[in-house]
């Protein structure tokens, strides 16, 4: 398998942010980049039905632990963990609404630290967790 290897971990975040976007105007949905003016989340989002919310996009190009700070619980936010793999493969998208996202992280982080390693680390989701909610698109609102 060929990776990405000449793909810097800006462009492997850009391509992450373009491939949701991608996905969702194809289900329907208007899609604008934030930029920097809104830290949390990536893309803004308006549903068919008018439903408004914003998502955050996690991209790699390695299946390595998904490093990130600790999330927001929120109702009108969701993120997307985007694995930019190998040039043979289809890039895989797993999509998870905020509040279990927050769930995970915090149970992450509290088995870390009660097996006494420093509460100041970088947190996250194992690279296994988010497998499950692969293109989960219908857990956005429609």
């Amino acid at each position: 398998m060929t990776y990405h290897a000449n793909l810097s971990t800006h462009h492997v975040e850009q391509a992450g942010r373009g491939l949701v976007m991608f996905e969702l105007a194809k289900r329907g949905y208007t899609v604008q980049f934030t930029g920097s003016r809104f830290p949390t989340a990536d893309l803004l989002v308006v549903s068919s039905s008018d439903k408004h919310f914003g998502i955050d996009i996690k991209a790699q190009k390695t299946k390595n632990f998904w490093r990130m700070k600790c999330p927001l619980d929120s109702e009108q936010l969701f993120y997307c963990f985007t694995y930019i793999g190998s040039i043979s493969s289809l890039p895989e998208i797993y999509i998870m609404p905020s509040k279990l996202v927050s769930t995970l992280w915090h149970e992450y982080k509290n088995a870390a630290v009660a097996r006494s390693v420093n509460d100041d680390n970088i947190w996250g989701l194992k690279w296994t967790t988010p497998r499950p909610y692969k293109d989960n698109w219908a857990c956005l609102p429609g």
